[in-house]
């Protein structure tokens, strides 16, 4: 894209007409329209062969060029009449530029700007994120978390919280002793919870680490998910191949 000096180059155009489609700025003469953009169309690519249609009313137009643009829009595109004698071919994918189409693009901004502020939240709680089930972990990957890695760093996660609560259990003192108990005196119902969540903890960080070392599916499990395995319905390509 070319620098921001180059959105005063254009010369000026007569019979041009302007308007807003949505919160862009249209300029339109009889050869080219000029798009002053809100968002940037991450779709729209300058080619020199396969270029792909772009349709403003009954006319079609290509991308001939795209230009910073001054605030408070993102980028210029700068298109042209399609020539009825063209010598370049048409990509298989064209585009109608109206309305709905800026709409459609202003809502896909402003979710993936969400999903990036998410993302840069949850950051700090990524050595847990892997300890949510499999169907909140695939919600998280337009956030940018990747569920088998969030996965192998909650398994790490895992193997540290299990030495931490064995050292804890030594002096007879886990997770729900420390939060519902007495330092002072022991409680032995107590006790025998924090042991049986010091096994829970071992064994899920087993089958979790065991899915994760084999990498059999795209949805790993997330903590104690592996309970529910037995209960679900086995895909339709598992059933035929089975």
């Amino acid at each position: 894209m070319e620098t921001g000096a180059a959105t005063s180059q254009l010369p000026p155009v007569a019979n041009q007409e302007t308007l807003w489609v949505g919160r862009d700025h249209l300029t339109i003469t009889d050869s080219i329209v000029i798009i002053d953009a809100a968002c940037e169309i991450p779709d729209w690519q300058v080619r020199d062969f396969q270029r792909m249609p772009i349709f403003l009313g009954d006319f079609k137009f290509f991308l001939r060029n795209k230009l910073a643009a001054a605030p408070p829009f993102t980028i210029r595109y700068v298109l042209e009449r399609w020539p009825a004698d063209a010598h370049f071919s048409a990509a298989p994918i064209s585009f109608v530029y109206d309305e709905q189409f800026v709409q459609e693009r202003d809502a896909e901004y402003a979710r993936t700007q969400r999903y990036e502020k998410l993302g840069r939240i949850l950051t700090a709680l990524y050595p847990f994120l892997g300890f949510l089930w499999s169907g909140a972990k695939k919600n998280l990957i337009s956030a940018g978390f990747i569920p088998r890695s969030i996965t192998g760093a909650s398994v790490f996660t895992g193997v540290c919280l299990l030495l931490l609560q064995g050292v804890f259990l030594r002096m007879k003192l886990g997770l729900f002793s420390f939060l519902f108990g007495s330092i002072a005196k022991t409680d032995f119902g107590l006790l025998v919870a924090d042991y049986m969540l010091l096994g829970l903890i071992l064994l899920d960080t087993v089958l979790r680490f065991d899915q994760h070392v084999r990498n059999t599916t795209e949805n790993p499990w997330g903590f104690c998910e592996w309970v529910t395995a037995p209960f679900r319905r086995k895909p339709i390509e598992d059933e035929e191949n089975a």
